[in-house]
């Protein structure tokens, strides 16, 4: 089999196991029909490993763009329940709750940004 052959069985292998409809690495050797020992290879390989992580980071930045370009749309739904005062209390105290949990995820996202920008400059100057 040629390199680029394998490498497009590889491609192929990477796609299928990020479809959420292959909820198994034994249905995604399925759907790209490659054998599951030559997934668990592939696996130990350092280049197709970083072509995962790589793929891997492309799904979340897309999905993290998607979450973001709503965010304003829920916490704003999430104010609206925790001041409307004709819901119950136990339903306006969760809402409440949600957006304090929110405000503490947002600045640790901020911190971890932060220190990777930090942590890159120093690597840089080393």
């Amino acid at each position: 089999m040629t390199r680029s052959s394998t490498e497009t069985r590889q491609a192929k292998m990477i796609a299928a196991l990020l479809d959420p409809a292959h909820r198994s690495q034994e249905s995604a050797c399925a759907a790209v029909g490659v054998p599951r020992r030559t997934l668990q290879t592939w696996l130990l390989d350092a280049d197709f490993q970083a072509r995962l992580r790589q793929a891997e980071a492309q799904a979340i930045g897309d999905a993290t763009r998607r979450l973001i370009s709503v965010s304003t749309a829920a916490g704003a739904t999430m104010v609206q329940v925790m001041a409307d005062r004709a819901n119950p209390p136990s339903v306006r105290l969760r809402a409440a709750g949600m957006v304090l949990d929110s405000l503490v995820r947002l600045r640790q996202l901020i911190d971890l940004a932060d220190l990777e920008q930090r942590i890159e400059a120093l690597e840089r100057e080393t």
